[in-house]
């Protein structure tokens, strides 16, 4: 099973706008992002889901052009920024079908490092925004990180 995590593209300020849209380069950024996921990986996943938050679910609709997915992106309201992340790593354990996640830190951070180290405060990926990260499951309980990839590394 791969489990795709991915941080939300640069978001507006607060005080630009209270609802915290995708900004300009964040939306550049998520669509480079997509058209090199689409371009060079298959993703096929059962399950996408993306936080309550605008700037998760505008990431999400940016790349659901380059995910196979059998269901609808959902609504989660246990991937905001604080989210204890126990709760998805107990859902996580029965599952045998790739998921995807749109979320925030610092929740995605701790829980790529529960999954991968059993240690929610030891941080493993550098998740700037934009970045989209494949976890693989060797069994239920084991995670290992597959590839990461970022904005930053995508600039022409």
């Amino acid at each position: 099973m791969q489990l795709y995590l991915i941080r939300h593209g640069e978001a507006v300020s607060e005080l630009t706008d209270p609802r915290r849209p995708l900004s300009d380069s964040g939306q550049t950024d998520i669509q480079r992002v997509a058209a090199f996921v689409q371009a060079n990986i298959t993703i096929n996943v059962k399950k996408a889901f993306h936080s309550t938050k605008t700037r998760a679910r505008e990431t999400a609709e940016i790349l659901s052009s380059s995910v196979t997915s059998t269901d609808s992106m959902q609504v989660d309201p246990d991937l905001t920024p604080n989210a204890d992340p126990e709760i998805w790593k107990d859902r996580l354990v029965d599952e045998r079908e790739n998921v995807m996640l749109v979320g925030h830190l610092p929740h995605l951070d701790r829980l790529v490092a529960l999954l991968v180290c059993g240690d929610e405060s030891r941080s493993v990926v550098r998740f700037s925004t934009g970045t989209f990260v494949c976890l693989e499951s060797l069994h239920s309980e084991q995670w290992v990180v597959r590839w990461v990839i970022s904005p930053e590394i995508l600039k022409p």
